[in-house]
């Protein structure tokens, strides 16, 4: 089971959101990874058929995209944005989505929705009004709902916002679990998120991908592009002006600068995830012809 797009673009006027990119989604949790403006929630879209591509080519385990009929019975998609009637209980919000995706049967949707409301642990509170719940419950109603009709495509768009850092504990664990019968599309602009849920990721930036594949292949492509200068306010000064600066400590009266280079200068250093991320972003910028700064 694979998602395939192969030369998608797509246009808003004069702005390019997507530029011709190319992605092999495989099963499991795969990351989507950008900064704001960068195209994930156009690509998103396109994914549900909500959106055509203006043009290119994507499949869904083998379905065309424009197939919309087929497409929507396999695709969930949990927007960022999402809102249900405040006065329903959680159990009649399920109940009623239920019906929109065409379970009949209340014996069957019951069933169902007792089932997912255990699975994302908010069974002992289905009476309760979704204008009491909190941001995280709200959550993971959501993803109760986009399980469903059992999609075989589920697409995330920032799933974890709002969220504390225990909700996001539980997040993670739910989609790890999920996933492993379907393939789970997460997309964020936290480089935490997908580092420690997914093994495959993408990078997109302005419209265009610049990187498809395994955490540990962005870190080694990284490799040799971090360079580590410790110094004091002078040398700190003289560095930002030359590099590009992404990280910087203080021990004592000496600074230590994590800067993106291929010059020999300071320590060579491994890169993490979010540093090969960065060098990623710094790449592109330049190859652009703009400045150093990402």
């Amino acid at each position: 089971m694979e998602v395939i797009l192969k030369q998608v673009s797509k246009s808003y006027k004069d702005v390019i959101a997507l530029n011709k990119i190319n992605l092999t989604i495989p099963q499991g949790v795969f990351g989507i990874l950008g900064p704001s403006g960068s195209g994930k929630t156009t690509l998103m879209k396109i994914l549900m058929a909500l959106l055509p591509p203006d043009s290119g080519e994507v499949i869904v385990d083998g379905i065309p995209i424009n197939n919309q009929s087929k497409i929507r019975a396999y695709v969930s998609y949990l927007p960022e944005d999402f809102s249900f009637y405040p006065s329903m209980s959680i159990f009649e919000s399920m109940d009623y989505m239920a019906r929109l995706e065409g379970i009949n049967s209340f014996t069957n949707r019951k069933e169902r929705i007792n089932e997912l409301l255990l699975k994302v642990n908010l069974i002992d509170h289905k009476k309760e009004e979704v204008k009491d719940l909190s941001e995280g419950m709200k959550r993971r109603l959501g993803i109760a709902i986009s399980l469903l009709k059992n999609p075989k495509v589920l697409l995330l768009d920032e799933p974890t916002e709002g969220l504390n850092e225990e909700e996001r504990v539980w997040f993670r664990t739910l989609i790890s679990e999920v996933s492993k019968d379907r393939i789970v599309v997460l997309s964020t602009h936290s480089v935490e998120e997908v580092e420690d849920i997914c093994k495959n990721i993408g990078i997109i930036n302005k419209g265009e991908i610049l990187f498809c594949g395994r955490i540990e292949k962005l870190i080694d492509e990284a490799v040799g592009k971090v360079r580590m200068i410790k110094g004091g306010y002078d040398e700190l000064s003289e560095v930002q002006s030359k590099y590009c600066v992404i990280s910087m400590n203080k021990s004592d009266s000496e600074h230590m600068i994590k800067i993106i280079t291929e010059e020999n200068v300071g320590e060579k250093v491994k890169p993490n995830m979010k540093e090969a991320y960065l060098v990623k972003i710094h790449n592109q910028t330049i190859s652009e012809g703009y400045n150093k700064y990402i």
